[in-house]
């Protein structure tokens, strides 16, 4: 372990409990983000 610490973005639908992302990453830039929410709309 190097002792960075990780971000993650967890997209659930509340509804049906379903996981509909999930990224990791030592950083989550909000381009990367919008490309997610983009990606789960198409």
């Amino acid at each position: 372990m190097c002792g960075r610490r990780f971000r993650t973005f967890n997209l659930l639908d509340d509804f049906n409990r379903e996981v509909l992302a999930i990224e990791s990453d030592l950083s989550l830039p909000t381009a990367r983000v919008l490309r997610v929410l983009d990606r789960v709309i198409a």
